[in-house]
């Protein structure tokens, strides 16, 4: 099994799917069953246990389980999130992906570069890629001393990047995208979908969101490094967060983070999502809630920053 990107037509629109890739008969042994579907309906869109599956759809907790160890096996759902209960290890499960997609044979034609895009990648913007247009900001730090730490901004041209690889999941733009932080403020649009690019120091957004973060920058020195829940510091230079939540003003919008400790960080994250985004992304599988740390290498020893990869993620949702 691999994962896919189904790009077809409905009506006059071009829509997309993520899907597993099968060149066997393995899902259909699995989706044969009608249990299987009705789990499989429980939680496309929400994670969910398996004693609460076997509640709502008035089954036997231990033919929930029995087919949702199929599911598992076959990368139809994963594992999102797990918790000690009562002694026991319970588990929450989530659709892998759209759907599945069954070859003959492998194909050999390689697609046109503009849908050559890794799968996870559209999957973590979605919300800002919606009806082929983009929905929401690229918020970066002003460049002018700003805030109370007086910041002048070193990491905006960094949303750069992320833009052009942005352009390839939707084709229209409604509104002047990138906004500096000082002016969603002024113009109060917290309640939009936003991408924060630059930690909390140098972007005023970023620091008023930190406490509704899983992964929080440290305070009030917001240097010192990020936290997870386990109280585990990551204090690198080259250290930075990816995170996604719900909008704490507008719950039907996100927000993804990208930031850095320092602007070294925030060019890390960057990379990471741009280049080897399958890698860094590996872990989110559609969740609401969701954050991973990531540390910057400069590989071929030119002293820049040019490879990034993922040291933990946390699948909270």
């Amino acid at each position: 099994m691999v994962d896919g990107l189904l790009t077809y037509q409905k009506e006059d629109k071009n829509l997309t799917a993520h899907t597993s890739v099968f060149f066997d008969l393995t899902p259909t042994r699995v989706l044969s069953n009608d249990i299987s579907w009705k789990i499989i309906h429980s939680i496309e869109d929400k994670p969910k246990y398996a004693r609460e599956i076997a509640r709502e759809l008035s089954l036997n907790e231990q033919s929930v389980y029995y087919h949702i160890k199929k599911l598992l096996t076959s990368g139809i759902i994963n594992i999102v999130e797990e918790q000690n209960i009562r002694g026991a290890r319970a588990k929450k499960v989530l659709l892998s992906n759209n759907g599945i997609t069954i070859l003959f044979k492998e194909p050999k034609e390689e697609a046109l570069k503009i849908y050559h895009l890794y799968n996870k990648f559209p999957l973590f913007f979605k919300e800002f890629c919606k009806d082929d247009s983009f929905n929401g900001y690229i918020v970066v730090g002003s460049p002018e001393p700003h805030g109370p730490f007086r910041a002048v901004a070193r990491d905006g041209h960094y949303a750069a990047e992320l833009s052009f690889f942005l352009g390839k999941c939707s084709n229209n733009l409604k509104n002047f995208i990138i906004r500096l932080d000082t002016d969603i403020k002024a113009e109060r649009l917290y309640n939009e979908n936003l991408i924060l690019v630059g930690g909390p120091i140098t972007n005023i957004i970023t620091s008023e969101i930190n406490k509704h973060l899983p992964i929080k920058f440290a305070e009030p020195n917001y240097w010192s490094g990020l936290i997870d829940q386990d109280g585990n510091v990551y204090q690198g230079e080259t250290d930075a967060l990816i995170s996604k939540i719900k909008n704490p003003y507008d719950p039907e919008k996100c927000i993804i983070i990208i930031a850095g400790i320092r602007h070294l960080g925030t060019k890390s994250a960057i990379i990471g999502l741009t280049e080897p985004s399958e890698e860094t992304l590996k872990f989110y599988n559609g969740q609401s809630r969701y954050a991973s740390i990531i540390k910057g290498y400069d590989q071929d020893g030119d002293g820049k920053i040019d490879h990034a990869e993922i040291i933990k993620s946390y699948n909270t949702l």
